[in-house]
């Protein structure tokens, strides 16, 4: 597949030189790269240079072949000697899948490491692996001045393909372990141990016609780098909404589940079991809207048939469910429980469909009924001769012999011209109606020394 990328490429913001000993930290600008559905690659999107000499360590590449068939790669300068942490499983072609690390995980010699050839996959059509997860690290061991260094790289490869590259440190003492997340504050980065979910106040329960209840996660420890959390809400016997802020909103009767997710990567999840009741409010059938399917509005044969459509308002009506029935006019006709009109005598017939909730409701369409097998419509039987009705791709008009016919007009029903022609040759015998959309017209046919001939026409 062809990519199309957004890259964003900023100053990387970087601490000052460290003293011997210290985590070198670099926050970037979010670089991203997004797999669109055209065959393609795109390689070397986000350099990774930990000691900032102008010497990439570690890049990363798209390749995509079509048909689904998509790869993420990190790779890297000097493959040999620059390693990355992994699961220790591999895709069909020897290339081995990264470890997607939690913040305050241990990197060092006694990871599961793999050189980056082939190139090791934050993610592939086999194994999804780090897509969806949120951010996590990858773990890298890499040489520096023929020392061995260990670091990490925060990633996010999102459910949309999109992958980006957040930020990355190394401990610029040879062979010193760092934890994934350590921006060299002396301590690293505190996690957060666990979460508590409640609704405000202790509350458990919503008991308004659409009442809210603001949802609370208490996060431990306090001093954790990053405390926020994403809710969201699962439905059980009830349901329910919740915003980005945690405020519950109930929508029907039951218990539904509130989750509150750590965003730090630590993986840490609490949840609450919220009860709803008084939910009852009715929503009556405002309107219904009756037609024949695809707007047709005639049967064209003695004992045919056309199924009928009903749209009921509101949608979201408590009860949408109708009942058929059918009255004669000049004509006469059946209709079942589902809806299909059977014509058993030519003339007109009113279909009509009665909301079944006792509001009253109704709506209704009036069918016309004929006996004309061959679809043929005829304006003046003597003279002129217009079929099929309906009519498909062509429209066939055949006249007397010595008829000229001087000018063609299709009308739509609601008066705009959407097809005219003059000058018409001797030899005309149909024009081209393939470009209307299905519905009924109006053809208008002008021929020398006559007045205008009109007749309607329905396009399928």
């Amino acid at each position: 597949m062809r990519l199309y990328f957004t890259l964003i490429l900023m100053l990387a913001l970087f601490t000052a030189t460290p003293s011997q000993g210290a985590v070198v930290y670099t926050d970037i600008a979010d670089i991203s790269s997004t797999l669109n559905p055209n065959p393609g690659w795109d390689d070397g999107f986000a350099p990774i240079d930990f000691n900032n000499d102008g010497t990439e360590e570690f890049n990363f590449r798209w390749d995509d072949f079509g048909g689904n068939t998509w790869f993420t790669h990190v790779t890297a300068a000097d493959p040999l000697n620059y390693l990355v942490q992994t699961t220790g499983t591999y895709n069909f072609a020897g290339g081995a899948y990264v470890e997607p690390l939690t913040m305050n995980t241990v990197i060092d010699a006694t990871g599961s490491w793999e050189f980056t050839f082939p190139e090791p996959l934050p993610g592939d059509l086999d194994d999804n692996n780090f897509q969806g997860l949120g951010d996590r690290y990858i773990g890298v061991q890499f040489q520096l001045n023929g020392n061995t260094h260990f670091g990490w790289i925060l990633i996010e490869l999102d459910n949309n393909l999109t992958l980006t590259i957040k930020s990355y440190a190394y401990d610029d003492t040879p062979n010193a372990a760092i934890q994934a997340g350590d921006v060299g504050n002396g301590n690293g980065n505190v996690a957060v141990a666990s979460i508590a979910v409640q609704g405000q106040g202790g509350a458990s329960t919503i008991t308004t016609q659409g009442g809210t209840l603001q949802m609370e996660a208490t996060v431990l420890p306090g001093n954790a780098t990053d405390p926020t959390v994403t809710w969201s809400v699962s439905n059980g016997t009830g349901a329910a909404t919740i915003s980005n802020n945690g405020l519950l909103t109930a929508t029907s009767n039951g218990t539904v589940t509130v989750t509150a997710t750590a965003n730090d990567g630590s993986g840490v999840s609490d949840d609450a079991v919220i009860t709803i009741s008084n939910q009852d409010l009715v929503f009556p059938v405002s309107a219904i809207n009756v037609q024949g399917l695809n707007g047709v509005s005639s049967i064209t044969t003695l004992n045919g048939t056309l199924q009928m459509e009903a749209t009921v308002l509101p949608v979201n009506a408590t009860d949408p469910s109708i009942t058929w029935s059918v009255s004669d006019g000049t004509g006469s006709g059946t209709i079942s429980n589902g809806g299909l009109l059977n014509g058993t005598a030519v003339g007109t017939v009113t279909v009509t469909a009665t909301a079944n909730d006792g509001s009253g409701v109704s709506g209704e369409a009036v069918i016309t009924i004929s006996n004309d097998p061959t679809g043929v419509s005829y304006i003046n039987k003597a003279e002129l001769l217009v079929y099929p009705n309906p009519a498909y791709n062509q429209l066939f008009i055949q006249g007397r012999s010595d008829m000229e016919i001087n000018s063609i007009a299709i009308y739509s029903m609601d008066g705009k011209a959407v097809y005219q022609q003059s000058d018409v040759p001797s030899n005309l015998e149909s024009i081209d109606v393939s470009f209307l959309s299905s519905g009924h017209y109006m053809l208008r046919i002008q021929s020398a020394g006559q007045p205008a001939q009109n007749t309607q026409f329905l396009k399928n």
